[in-house]
């Protein structure tokens, strides 16, 4: 994952200021709470979740049909 720097928050700058972390989510979409150094948490806006959650459910949906298709057999057994 690639992570803009702009978009970098430390764990205790977030603790002390979360209004800062939302402005920030609010104005580049994502904000990565950093913790030892290293990323620990995302935030990103709900919206965005949901997106992403349409896009699992699809792949899920396609690979449903695929393994339908081909155990179409055992499925009219059944």
């Amino acid at each position: 994952m690639i992570i803009d720097t702009e978009s970098v928050v430390s764990a205790a700058d977030a603790a002390a200021d979360f209004s800062r972390v939302m402005r920030l989510v609010d104005a580049t979409g994502v904000a990565v709470i950093f913790k030892n150094d290293a990323p620990r948490y995302i935030v990103t806006k709900f919206s965005v979740n949901e997106r992403e959650q349409a896009a699992d459910d699809e792949d899920v949906m396609r690979v449903a049909v695929k393994n339908v298709k081909k155990h179409r057999h055992a499925f009219e057994q059944l």
